[in-house]
């Protein structure tokens, strides 16, 4: 009788999980009643609490269940440094088969079909080449949301594939290298989906001040974000200098990121139609709380769903702000045959 009593009683965590899904849920459909008919949210009508909570569920949207891989951290001793600390979303996937112009993106980055055109033109034959070996099979991911215009990074596992790096010594994960991988291609050496490309990526800025201090001003920083034109000047000037140094560390520190080993199987495996979301896999793999909150997010109703504040375009008597469920991941960036769309997308001002 004891062990049963002790199976249904919850944990410290799980009372913890419950208390901050009611909040949410609570604080949720009060901003949806702030929502006015045409749907739009008016931030600086919202209390400091819900403006808060706004920002935090944008925030929480972008980066739901994200799994990241840091390329480089740059630590407060390498202040000197202008170069960002970075990382790569493992589980957005973009496409299994490459059009030519997300050929073009993937190998080139994006371009001014006004200014870039000859230089497009004289790496035609290097993109053809590319095209030929990765086209019909090809894994893209978006890496995040900074540098989109770049050519996408490279990752794979092939130690002695020539011009690529390490990232770390001993992880046996490896980037760049792209002549070589198209080559090895070709030739048969390697298959297409031992290799991941990612289109942007995570960039946090050097470090200006100490994590420490920048971590007391959250609160200013919500504030600022969602009500920047009701703060006096100085404020302003604060709040603008902490988005600006918001390191890796202190996105560590807000809550934002839980940073663990890194393990090589799950970076190099490709996130496509996983028998488990690689976000739960991670949250399995390190034990302890991490593992309890898997479970709790699973055991979720309608764990992938979010709940987001839209407008109805119908002219209605009715139309009043409303509620839709949408699933972040049911619908993947999707790039068909019709050249003259992708122009529109990647080549456009």
């Amino acid at each position: 009788d004891d062990d049963d009593d002790d199976d249904d009683t919850p944990t410290t965590l799980e009372l913890w999980y419950r208390r901050a899904q009611t909040m949410v849920e609570r604080d949720l459909q009060s901003l949806s009643e702030a929502a006015a008919v045409d749907g739009q949210i008016d931030a600086t009508s919202l209390d400091d609490d819900m403006a808060e909570m706004l920002q935090l569920y944008l925030d929480h949207q972008e980066t739901w269940q994200e799994v990241c891989l840091v390329l480089e951290k740059k630590d407060q001793q390498q202040q000197q440094q202008t170069e960002s600390s970075s990382a790569l979303v493992l589980n957005r996937p973009m496409a299994l088969k490459l059009t030519e112009n997300l050929g073009q993106l993937v190998l080139l980055g994006a371009y001014r079909m006004d200014t870039d055109k000859k230089k497009i033109d004289k790496r035609r034959p290097s993109l053809e080449k590319f095209m030929k070996a990765f086209g019909p099979e090809c894994a893209v991911y978006i890496g995040g949301p900074d540098d989109q215009d770049r050519p996408a990074e490279l990752i794979h596992g092939i130690a002695d594939l020539p011009g690529s790096t390490e990232i770390a010594p001993g992880t046996g994960i490896y980037r760049g290298g792209m002549a070589a991988a198209v080559d090895g291609v070709l030739s048969g050496a390697f298959q297409p989906l031992e290799f991941r490309f990612f289109v942007g990526r995570h960039k946090f800025p050097r470090a200006t001040v100490p994590v420490e201090l920048l971590a007391e001003e959250e609160e200013d920083v919500n504030d600022a974000r969602t009500r920047g034109s009701d703060k006096e000047d100085d404020d302003d000037e604060s709040a603008a200098a902490f988005l600006t140094s918001l390191t890796l560390d202190l996105s560590v520190v807000l809550g934002k990121y839980q940073p663990i080993a890194c393990a090589r199987c799950l970076v190099l495996k490709q996130c496509i139609s996983l028998p488990k979301p690689l976000w739960h896999e991670v949250m399995e793999l390190s034990g302890g709380d991490m593992y309890e909150i898997s479970q709790l997010e699973l055991n979720k109703e309608g764990d992938t769903n979010f709940i987001q504040i839209v407008d109805d375009d119908e002219d209605d008597d009715d139309s009043d702000s409303e509620i839709e469920i949408v699933d972040e991941l049911s619908e993947l960036f999707e790039f068909d045959d019709d050249e003259d769309d992708d122009d529109q997308y990647y080549g456009g001002r």
